[in-house]
């Protein structure tokens, strides 16, 4: 192999000498430069962006702050509007209550009116026909027949007094 060649190897050291150190100096001239070049870009443009998103995490951070007033603001709202609508309804349902109340009273006076005419008018049917029986049993029971005023004299004693 010439490579291995002990008369060739003087010229391969100088030639391998000689392409480092031209490849050295392009790449020390031409590539390192443009490759620093990238990375200080690469370097601010990440910079750039740390710095935007702090700025974002600020902004959002008082942005988050901003809404938790207002949404305690809105919900204190909220319990005052709640308040106001519960008192406005109990105040109705006082009204109501009030005038259910006297419409009650009315319909119970009416009842109790109707219904003391019903009595009276029961009564008024019972007197003559308890008169007669009465008059009935008496005749029965003692033999002897009394006088229809006497009855009812009778009757409407007992009856003024249960019903006074």
């Amino acid at each position: 192999m010439p490579q291995l060649d002990p008369y060739w190897i003087l010229s391969q050291v100088f030639w391998l000498a000689l392409s480092f150190a031209a490849l050295y100096f392009v790449m020390a001239r031409v590539g390192l430069p443009r490759l620093g070049s990238v990375l200080l870009t690469r370097r601010e443009q990440i910079e750039g962006d740390l710095q935007v998103a702090e700025a974002a995490r600020i902004q959002s951070d008082v942005l988050a702050q901003q809404n938790e007033v207002q949404i305690k603001s809105a919900r204190s709202r909220a319990a005052e509007v709640v308040s106001e609508i519960q008192k406005e309804a109990e105040a109705l349902a006082v009204a109501r209550n009030a005038d259910l109340d006297k419409v009650l009273h009315r319909k119970m006076a009416d009842a109790q009116i109707a219904i003391n005419k019903a009595k009276e008018q029961v009564i008024e049917r019972v007197v003559p026909v308890s008169v007669e029986l009465t008059q009935e049993v008496l005749k029965k029971v003692t033999g002897r027949e009394v006088s229809r005023e006497i009855i009812e004299k009778a009757v409407a004693n007992q009856m003024r007094q249960k019903h006074v």
